[in-house]
C-alpha cells in the first residue's frame, strides 16, 4: 500500500518532503528539500534527523503535548553556508502498522514578511494615541508620529534635528533634569510628570516614559518618549481636591482646610513668634429666613454673606464657613490684637448694607464671638471652642454684638466638657431615674397635680438634679435621650 507521502514525494510539489521511520531516522525525501540543502539521497537517507538537521529534530522530539502534528518556523542551511527562513509543518501517519513522520519544509519569502510587519508598525506608530519622539543616541529628534504634533502643534519637520528642549517650558530646574538623566542612565528608562510648552505657548503637563535602545554592542543607540497629555486628568484631580477642602455652596475653604491652616499658623509660632485672633460669625435670623422662604433662599444669602466677607477682608486673611449659617474668619496680626475692638465693628458694619439676591432684599445681623493665639490658647480646636462660647453669649443677649473670650470660663468650659461625657456614659449605664412629685394646694391640702423629675443617681457624688448643672437649653437637648424613660 503506497502512502501519502510516497505520492507526494513522487509529485511535482515544491515544497520539501521528507518521511521518517519511527526511529525518525530518514527512509525518503523528495527533490525540492534536496535542491533548498544542495544534498543528494545517498547522502541521506539512513541518516537520523539529528544528524541530518539538529533544530529540526529537536522541535520535532519536544512537541510530546501532541506528537501525532505540529507547526515552526527555521532556519536551514545549505551545502554552500547560504542560510534560508522555511516554514516546517509535520504529522504522523501509521502504514502497515508501523509509525512514519512525514516532514513538510516551505521556503519563506522574509522580505514580504519583513514589509508586511513594517507596515504594522507604521501604522500604530501613527495611529496610536499617545505622542512618540525618537532620538539618536545625543538626543536630537530623528521622527514623531501624527500624536506628537496633535499634542504639541509642532510638525516633524519643525523638530527633526532639534533636541526635545524645543517643548521646555521653564518649569523644571537644573536639579530635575539632573535626577532625571542619572535614572535614564542607571536604569535605562524613566517615566514621570513633565510640564511642557506647546507650539502656541500653552504650558501644559505631561505624563511621559522614555527608554534608550541599545544597538548589538552594548552601546545607547536610540531614544524613545512616548508621551500623553494629562490636563484633563489634572484638572479633575484639581476639581477633586478642592472640594475635599472647600464648601460646595460659598466655594470658602471648609473647616478641615481651616484647621490646616490654622495648624500651619501654630507651627510657624514655634520658629517665629505670632499671633492671631479667631473670629466665630454666626448669622442671626437666618434659620427663620430659611424656613420662611425655603433653602434656595437662604443659599443664594450665604453666597452674598460669603462674597461680601471674601471680598472686604485682606488676601492674608482666613475666612471659612463651619457651618450651616456659621463663618470663622482669622486675622493674623500683632496690629489685629491692638485693634481688636475696631476690627469687630467693622465687621458688624459689613453687615449694615441689606444684602441682594434673587430671591429678594435682606437685612440680617450677626453674633461674632472672639478668641486670641497665644493669648488664649495654643490649642486650636480649643480657640475655635472658645470663639464660640463667646458667640452663644451673644447670641444669648440678642445677637448684633461681639464678645472677646473671658479666660475665667476655661475651666466652667472644661468641666461641662467632662459633664458632657460622664452624662452619655450614664445614659447607657442607666443611672436616671424619673421621680414623681405631687403638687399640693397649701390652703386645701389636696393633691391637684404631678410633676416629673430626673435625677442623676452619680456612684460617687449620689443624686444630682440636672437643672443645677445645665442651663435650660443645654439640658432641652440632653432631655431628647432621656425621653424613654418617661
Amino acid at each position: 500500500m503506497k502512502g501519502v507521502g510516497k505520492t507526494l514525494i513522487q509529485s511535482c510539489v515544491t515544497t520539501g518532503v521528507l518521511i521518517l521511520d519511527q526511529n525518525l531516522v530518514l527512509i525518503d525525501v523528495n527533490e525540492p528539500y534536496l535542491t533548498m540543502t544542495g544534498g543528494s539521497k545517498d547522502e541521506l537517507l539512513g541518516a537520523s534527523i539529528e544528524n541530518i538537521d539538529a533544530f529540526l529534530a529537536t522541535k520535532i522530539e519536544a512537541s510530546n503535548d501532541n506528537p501525532t502534528c505540529g507547526h515552526f518556523h527555521a532556519i536551514i542551511k545549505h551545502k554552500r553556508g547560504k542560510q534560508l527562513p522555511v516554514e516546517v509543518s509535520f504529522f504522523s501517519q501509521y502504514l502497515a502498522g508501523k509509525k512514519q513522520t512525514l516532514l513538510f519544509v516551505k521556503a519563506v519569502n522574509y522580505e514580504n514578511i519583513t514589509q508586511y510587519n513594517q507596515s504594522i508598525i507604521e501604522q500604530i506608530f501613527d495611529q496610536t494615541y499617545e505622542a512618540i519622539i525618537v532620538t539618536d543616541s545625543q538626543g536630537c529628534i530623528q521622527t514623531v508620529n501624527k500624536s506628537f504634533s496633535d499634542i504639541t502643534g509642532f510638525t516633524q519637520a519643525e523638530v527633526t534635528g532639534k533636541t526635545p528642549a524645543v517643548l521646555s517650558s521653564g518649569k523644571q530646574d537644573k536639579e530635575f533634569y539632573q535626577r532625571f538623566w542619572k535614572a535614564l542612565i542607571k536604569k535605562g528608562c524613566w517615566q514621570g510628570e513633565i510640564w511642557n510648552k506647546r507650539k502656541n505657548g500653552q504650558i501644559y503637563p505631561q505624563w511621559s516614559n522614555i527608554s534608550s535602545i541599545k544597538d548589538r554592542t552594548g552601546e545607547i543607540s536610540n531614544y524613545i518618549c512616548q508621551f500623553s497629555d494629562i490636563t484633563n486628568r489634572k484638572k479633575s484631580e484639581e476639581e477633586l481636591h478642592f472640594h475635599a477642602y472647600h464648601d460646595v455652596l460659598t466655594s470658602l475653604p471648609n473647616r478641615h482646610l481651616l484647621f490646616e491652616k490654622l495648624e500651619y499658623l501654630t507651627e510657624t509660632h514655634k520658629e517665629s513668634p505670632t499671633c492671631f485672633c479667631v473670629f466665630f460669625c454666626d448669622l442671626d435670623r437666618f434659620k427663620f429666613i430659611n424656613d420662611s422662604l425655603g433653602h434656595e433662599a437662604g443659599d443664594e444669602l450665604l453666597k452674598s454673606v460669603a462674597n461680601r466677607l471674601g471680598g472686604k477682608l485682606r488676601d492674608s486673611d482666613i475666612v471659612a464657613r463651619s457651618g450651616v449659617d456659621e463663618f470663622i474668619i482669622v486675622i493674623e496680626g500683632q496690629k489685629t490684637i491692638k485693634n481688636l475692638d475696631n476690627i469687630c465693628k467693622q465687621m458688624l458694619l459689613f453687615f449694615e448694607k441689606p444684602f441682594k439676591t434673587k430671591y429678594g432684599t435682606f437685612k440680617i445681623t450677626a453674633s461674632i464671638g472672639v478668641s486670641q493665639f497665644p493669648a488664649d490658647s495654643t490649642d486650636i480646636k480649643e480657640l475655635v471652642t472658645f470663639a464660640d462660647v463667646a458667640m452663644l453669649k451673644v447670641k444669648e443677649s440678642g445677637g448684633n454684638h461681639y464678645l472677646f473670650f473671658d479666660t475665667k470660663e476655661k475651666e466652667l468650659i472644661k468641666r461641662r466638657l467632662e459633664l458632657d461625657a460622664e452624662i452619655y456614659k450614664a445614659i447607657e449605664k442607666e443611672q436616671f431615674e424619673v421621680w414623681y412629685q405631687p403638687q399640693i394646694n397649701a390652703k386645701s391640702h389636696e393633691v391637684y397635680g404631678i410633676e416629673c423629675l430626673i435625677r442623676w443617681i452619680h456612684p460617687e457624688q449620689g443624686i444630682i438634679p440636672l437643672i443645677y448643672l445645665f442651663p435650660l437649653q443645654r439640658l432641652m437637648a440632653r432631655l431628647k435621650s432621656l425621653a424613654i424613660l418617661f
